[in-house]
């Protein structure tokens, strides 16, 4: 999961609303552009799964 939290920790953070549907773009190719990671890129469908997420993996607060 380390190279999935670099590409993560890199992007614009999700919670910048004027930017949040290109942030969700940035995280689903950061996640798809690893062969190993497509099926959890496969899974991230929504804006609020990707907040989840990044909530999860960076301790973030909403």
């Amino acid at each position: 999961m380390g190279k999935l939290y670099q590409r993560i920790s890199s992007l614009p953070p999700v919670f910048d609303h004027d930017r949040a549907g290109q942030s969700l773009d940035d995280l689903k190719a950061a996640i798809g552009a690893d062969a190993s990671l497509s099926r959890l890129g496969a899974l991230i469908d929504d804006e609020k799964a990707v907040r989840d997420l990044l909530t999860t993996i960076c301790g973030a607060s909403s």
